[in-house]
């Protein structure tokens, strides 16, 4: 019901500007996947204040797996992508500069929620008290993907099977 009624809420250019990823710069396009476009798009549709909320609901399961996929693959095309602006390697003090005016560790907890979501679980008391806007969020992410994903399903899914 809640995907239905925010569908609807989308105009048409909305739609399409996300799933094409039309919002995002020249840059992030060249940095991401295409078939990511999307998942970029509706996060970097998001406030400061909604991005850090809708992000605080989320708990993954593996460290290790979290950690590796930052620094394997999220931390170098942000590297690559603030090269590609500054036209030369950026200094751990630019890069770090960059990730903070950028809100790059909230964005990324997002990315690998929608990324991975059998490894992420609800965290329950943040989940709560964000918990419509991180249903939107997820309602949002199920209609734009291609094979409209369950992500809810999936990661209530996995938080009740870890609680048992």
């Amino acid at each position: 019901m809640i995907a239905e009624i925010k569908w609807e809420e989308f105009t048409g250019d909305y739609k399409r500007i996300l799933k094409n990823g039309e919002n995002l710069t020249p840059e992030k396009k060249e940095i991401a996947e295409k078939q990511d476009w999307w998942m970029i798009a509706l996060i970097d549709s998001l406030g400061d204040p909604r991005l850090e909320g809708i992000g605080n609901s989320f708990r993954n399961l593996s460290l290790k797996h979290y950690l590796e996929v930052q620094v394997g693959t999220w931390f170098k095309r942000e590297k690559e992508l603030l090269q590609l602006r500054l036209g030369r390697p950026p200094t751990n003090l630019e890069l770090i500069d960059d990730a903070e005016k950028n809100r790059n560790m909230q964005r990324y907890k997002l990315c690998y929620a929608l990324k991975h979501p059998k490894k992420v679980i609800f965290d329950k008391p943040h989940y709560f008290k964000q918990r419509e806007e991180t249903d939107l969020f997820l309602a949002d992410a199920e209609l734009l993907h291609p094979y409209r994903y369950p992500y809810f399903e999936i990661i209530w899914h996995n938080t009740e099977m870890l609680l048992r």
